[in-house]
């Protein structure tokens, strides 16, 4: 069981890192709505749950 545990965790870090580059290389500033839409569409490509 931990080891799915540090599987997910170190899954969803690798999500979040990519997040913050995309977000960084777009430089949206202010634009909350997009932020949303870059985080779903990362989390998409990893948990298949996810709406896009």
């Amino acid at each position: 069981m931990s080891d799915q545990i540090s599987v997910f965790f170190g899954s969803m870090k690798s999500v979040i890192e990519r997040y913050n580059k995309a977000k960084e290389d777009h430089h949206q500033l202010g634009n909350p709505t997009s932020e949303v839409k870059e985080l779903l569409k990362a989390l998409g490509s990893h948990y298949p749950f996810v709406d896009k």
